[in-house]
């Protein structure tokens, strides 16, 4: 369903690592979210989405516009910019997290 989409949308204030706004842009799909996890880390304004406050129904509304009035979103070019790794990456940046977290 997500490749049938024009854009993803996730208004969301509370979230982790958003699986699904990484199955969006690993699907192509430009991405409007909200910075709330780690979706500030994946989302890159005018690369593959944009970036909105939460909370804020008309920076929301206005981004939605943006995305959809943008012709030249390359899907390929969306999917294969996602840079997560591997899982010994991710296993990698986990680790580190909780490390410095209980370090602190």
């Amino acid at each position: 369903w997500v490749q049938a989409a024009d854009v993803f949308a996730l208004a969301t204030w509370r979230e982790g690592c958003g699986n699904a706004v990484l199955e969006a842009v690993a699907s192509g799909r430009p991405v409007v979210t909200t910075p709330a996890g780690d979706n500030a880390h994946f989302v890159r304004d005018g690369v593959n989405g944009c970036i909105v406050p939460i909370d804020d129904a008309e920076a929301t509304a206005a981004a939605l516009e943006r995305v959809l009035a943008r012709t030249d979103w390359d899907a390929e070019a969306i999917s294969t910019g996602l840079e997560v790794g591997g899982w010994d990456d991710v296993a990698g940046d986990v680790l580190g997290f909780f490390r410095e977290r209980v370090g602190a």
